[in-house]
């Protein structure tokens, strides 16, 4: 289950990337739109970091055996 979690908060993470890059290309969106997705992709990218770190953590210890 673990896993599962930690699985779905890298693929936030990219996603969050993602959104971030495409904001680019999206200027008839308001102001207030961009603020609020900029906001949500920053939030995402804080709340993943200890878990993603705790994720490769493992892989690498892992792969040490």
């Amino acid at each position: 289950m673990e896993i599962l979690i930690d699985l779905f908060s890298v693929l936030s993470l990219i996603l969050a990337v993602v959104i971030l890059f495409k904001l680019r290309n999206l200027q008839q969106l308001a102001r207030t739109d961009r603020i609020l997705i900029i906001v949500l992709v920053i939030s995402t990218i804080i709340t993943s970091i200890p878990t993603i770190t705790s994720f490769f953590q493992g892989f690498i210890s892992g792969l040490n055996g």
